[in-house]
């Protein structure tokens, strides 16, 4: 049986140094981050590193 877990996810939009913007979730509880080119990339690539 698969369990399930929730946790909170906050996505903020930053500017990386040569101007293009990226977008970084933190699952805080966890303490790890991931980036995305947009919000839905960035949903994917931290619930690809929690699955870890």
């Amino acid at each position: 049986m698969e369990k399930k877990y929730f946790m909170d996810v906050v996505i903020n939009k930053e500017k990386l140094s040569g101007g293009s913007p990226v977008f970084v979730a933190h699952c805080i509880s966890l303490g790890i981050a991931s980036q995305g080119k947009d919000t839905d990339e960035a949903m994917d690539n931290i619930k690809e590193a929690i699955e870890f």
